[in-house]
């Protein structure tokens, strides 16, 4: 079982790593006025296609990372998952930041995962309806960095790391 625990840590690791690294890499893109200007002078059709499969791909990175643990042998591999494989369900810290993470998930990326990423609403690809929010950059930063921070937190309760790390998940760009 200590194996199969530990295996999961580094799989979780590396799929947080890799959602990390496309939130940098899209904000170095597409985040900074100095950038978009230098992509858009280019060739603004190409790096347009790009952006919206770079924000696709993270959008869907998250969601799947914030999918329920999953029930009998339909297991899902999600930081719910990591919590409960780890007996940390129970434990208020960890609980009152997986609750916000799903809270900023809703308000954020959810409706654009339901309704364009796992399904193809009639209304909305009839164009009979406006997809009122579909998350911004912004929320995906904090997303990633609550999930590393969830991480981080099964590490340290589970006596893999003997302290907590506050680092952030994502490096952070400056608007210009």
């Amino acid at each position: 079982m200590e194996l199969c625990l530990t295996d999961e840590l580094k799989v979780f690791h590396q799929k947080l790593s890799n959602v990390g690294f496309e939130i940098t890499l899209y904000s170095q893109l597409y985040v900074t006025v100095k950038s978009t200007q230098t992509l858009n002078e280019f060739n603004p059709l190409f790096f347009g296609v790009v952006q919206k499969n770079m924000y696709v791909s993270i959008c869907l990175e998250l969601a799947k990372l914030l999918d329920p643990p999953g029930k009998g042998s339909n297991k899902n591999f999600s930081v719910g998952r990591l919590i409960a494989s780890f007996n940390l369900s129970g434990d208020t810290e960890i609980k009152e930041l997986l609750d916000a993470s799903n809270e900023l998930y809703k308000s954020s990326i959810k409706k654009f995962r339901d309704q364009v990423l796992a399904h193809n609403d009639y209304d909305l690809a009839m164009k009979r309806k406006i997809l009122s929010t579909n998350g911004n950059i912004t929320d995906l930063k904090s997303l990633g960095d609550n999930l590393y921070k969830l991480y981080s937190l099964v590490r340290f309760k589970s006596g893999k790391d003997s302290a907590k790390c506050p680092a952030e998940l994502v490096v952070r760009c400056q608007e210009n």
